[in-house]
């Protein structure tokens, strides 16, 4: 048998809702599912059902509403009694059954296995806690005690809410979280602590603006029922959005001593290619104002040869990280990359650990455009095998520089600087290293003699 209370108060059995008939009924009812296996006294819950103000034949009219309730519950046979002691009522049943103290068990469940910590054993006892809540608690009941506990319900659901709120948006689970956090607000539009959480699982998705009008809709609302602005913790947290403070991103491990760099070895007897070179960082003052270079060729042609000696000369002037992805778009021996892989790859190499690392497209691209909105780095995406395997993993300022090369042209990127190769001059050729692949590779394809 289950019994609810937040929300209607109903009984099931059997996979059934069963009616319990009166109002008072349910009140009564609801009095001693607050406190199971206890005994509650028969002037105490009186007092409860006529808000301490009782008819003088309160015990005469009390009677045959507990009789029905005991009547009602032994129709299942149950392991759930309602018996009589000493001038007291006491339901006789596990606190299991009550959805309010299972609710507050698997809340306490779900804390221990964070502190391990349990990250996905706690999210899902979190959620099925929250999966317990179906509206206002103690609905359709009046009444002084009823208002009171309804309180005090609620009070423990939304602070509940907002530890598994916090605890999901600490482990980088913001996108689930930004509809639940919205509905939240709308019916708490004066708690600060829902806005703060959404307006920081919203930056946190790459949507600032939004983040920042969630704090001025609560700062009209506190001004036009209360007259007061928002608090300290909010404010900072609104001057720390404005400001794209980096520690709000979610998930992030403790800053490194270095930027990450994972930029292959350069050739260091790099020859040919001046023309394209220049093209590529700008000459001796450096690469400027372009976000986006692409180098096409066919195979062995020398793009990632380029590509990686051009990284490497420009690599100064983007102190916060050099970073290089093989997308494997041609590749014979690897499957193409997805894109969210790549987010996935992209986003580890800033510090977010694996179970932090969103489950969907846009929300992995959101939080790594969000990572170097104000940051230079450098990105070197290696053998593209289109531009949409490309297009969300591009950041989305102009403070980065992304080098992609691929075989074909990527004509579907808008706003790009494109350098395209072909082979070497034979004169040019017999200058380059013995040794290096692209010569092998050509010399295979009998492009330029031997």
């Amino acid at each position: 048998m289950e019994f609810r209370i937040l929300g209607p108060v109903e009984f099931w059995a059997g996979g059934q809702r069963h009616d319990l008939g009166w109002a008072q009924a349910r009140l009564v009812l609801a009095i001693m599912l607050m406190n199971p296996e206890r005994p509650i006294s028969t002037e105490s819950i009186i007092g409860k059902v006529w808000d301490d103000d009782p008819p003088s034949n309160a015990r005469d009219l009390l009677y045959p509403v507990v009789r029905r309730l005991r009547v009602r519950l032994d129709e299942f046979r149950s392991d759930v009694r309602l018996v009589t002691h000493a001038g007291a009522y006491i339901l006789e049943t596990d606190p299991e059954n009550i959805d309010y103290h299972r609710y507050r068990a698997l809340h306490s469940k779900a804390r221990s296995m964070a502190q391990l910590p349990d990250v996905e054993s706690a999210t899902r006892l979190y959620r099925v806690a929250a999966s317990l809540w179906r509206g206002e608690p103690l609905s359709g009941l009046s009444g002084t005690w009823a208002s009171r506990t309804r309180m005090t319900i609620e009070e423990v659901l939304l602070a509940g809410t907002v530890a598994q709120h916090e605890f999901e948006l600490r482990h980088g689970r913001h996108a689930d979280l930004v509809p639940t956090l919205a509905d939240l607000t709308l019916r708490h539009p004066l708690n600060e602590k829902l806005v703060g959480l959404l307006m920081e699982a919203l930056y946190r998705g790459g949507r600032q603006s939004e983040a920042l009008a969630a704090f001025r809709d609560l700062r009209r609302r506190l001004v036009d029922a209360e007259g007061t602005d928002p608090g300290p913790e909010l404010i900072a947290l609104r001057d720390r959005i404005l400001n794209a403070d980096p520690s709000l991103l979610a998930g992030r491990r403790p800053p490194a001593e270095s930027p990450p760099n994972n930029l292959p070895r350069d050739n260091k007897t790099f020859t040919g290619r001046t023309d394209e070179l220049r093209r590529l960082i700008g000459g001796p003052a450096g690469h400027k104002g372009t976000t986006v270079i692409t180098i096409d060729g066919m195979a062995g042609v020398g793009k990632t040869t380029l590509a990686i000696h051009a990284a490497h000369r420009l690599a100064d002037a983007y102190p916060d990280g050099s970073l290089y992805l093989d997308l494997h778009g041609h590749s014979a021996e690897h499957e193409s990359m997805e894109p969210a892989t790549a987010l996935a790859r992209l986003l580890h190499y800033f510090g977010v650990l694996p179970a932090r690392v969103p489950s969907g497209l846009d929300e992995r691209a959101a939080l790594w455009r969000t990572m170097v909105a104000r940051r230079k780095v450098l990105i070197l995406l290696d053998d593209a095998s289109g531009h949409e395997q490309v297009s969300h993993l591009l950041p989305g300022g102009s403070s980065c520089l992304v080098i992609v090369t691929s075989r074909q042209r990527l004509t579907g990127l808008d706003g790009v600087r494109s350098v395209s190769l072909d082979v070497l001059p034979p004169k040019t050729a017999r200058c380059c290293s013995a040794g290096s692949s692209d010569r092998i590779e050509l010399c295979h394809r009998k492009m330029w003699p031997p």
